[in-house]
C-alpha cells in the first residue's frame, strides 16, 4: 500500500537555476526526463492518461525551445500554438483576471478550497483589487510627454518589434507587472543598466 501512495517527484524542487544559458535546454530536458520517469510510479498510474499527457507536453516544450532561433521563429510559434490550444478550455489556464490562479490562487475554485482555511480567507482574496504596472526605458535626450507613449506599440507599428526574450518579430505584446518593483527589475534597474531614476518611466493600469 505504501508504494501505491508514493507520489514524490525526486529532484524536481523549484526554482531550477541555470547559470549558463547555453545549458538551459539540456538542463530542462534532463529535468523533464526525471518527471516522465516519475510518471511510472503507481500513484500516478491511477490517473488515466496522465503519463501520456505529461510525456507529450514535455516533448513539445523541448521541441519548441530547440526551434527557437532567429531563422526559425515561425516553426517555434507553430509548436507553441499546439501547446496553448490544449489548454484553451482549462479554467486554471485561461480565465478572467479576477479569477486568475496567478493572482488569486484557488480562491475562485470551490472544489480546490481547503476546509482548514475557511471561506472568509478565499472571499477576501477574491475582493482584493489587482493593479498592473508598466515600465519603459528612455534615452537621456528623450522625454515622454503623453502617458500613451509608455503603452505598448499600436498594431500599425508591428514592424518595429524584434525578436527578444519574450517577443517575436512583428508581433505586438503588452508586458505588465503586478508591482512597480518587478517592472524596474525587468528593466535592469538594480544591475546598473539604468543610471538614475529619471531614466525609467512607470505607469499603473
Amino acid at each position: 500500500m505504501f508504494n501505491n501512495l508514493d507520489n514524490n517527484i525526486n529532484g524536481m524542487k523549484l526554482p531550477i537555476v541555470v547559470k549558463d544559458k547555453e545549458n538551459y535546454i539540456s538542463v530542462l530536458e534532463n529535468m523533464f526526463n526525471q518527471l516522465k520517469e516519475s510518471m511510472n510510479k503507481p500513484a500516478f498510474k491511477y490517473e488515466a492518461g496522465l503519463r501520456k499527457e505529461v510525456e507529450h507536453d514535455c516533448n513539445l516544450i523541448i521541441n519548441a525551445l530547440k526551434k527557437f532561433t532567429p531563422n526559425n521563429i515561425d516553426e517555434f510559434d507553430e509548436v507553441v500554438e499546439i501547446i496553448l490550444k490544449k489548454y484553451l478550455n482549462s479554467k486554471l489556464a485561461v480565465s478572467e483576471l479576477d479569477k486568475c490562479y496567478a493572482f488569486k490562487g484557488v480562491a475562485a475554485y470551490d472544489n480546490l478550497h481547503s476546509k482548514c482555511v475557511g471561506e472568509n480567507f478565499y472571499n477576501d482574496m477574491l475582493q482584493e483589487e489587482i493593479s498592473f504596472f508598466r515600465a519603459r526605458l528612455v534615452g537621456k535626450t528623450e522625454k515622454l510627454c503623453d502617458i500613451k507613449e509608455i503603452i505598448s506599440l499600436p498594431f500599425s507599428k508591428c514592424e518595429l518589434v524584434g525578436n527578444s526574450r519574450f517577443s517575436s518579430k512583428n508581433k505586438i505584446c503588452l508586458y505588465l507587472g503586478v508591482t512597480s518593483y518587478v517592472c524596474a527589475e525587468e528593466c535592469g534597474y538594480n544591475n546598473n543598466v539604468i543610471k538614475n531614476e529619471k531614466d525609467i518611466y512607470i505607469c499603473q493600469h
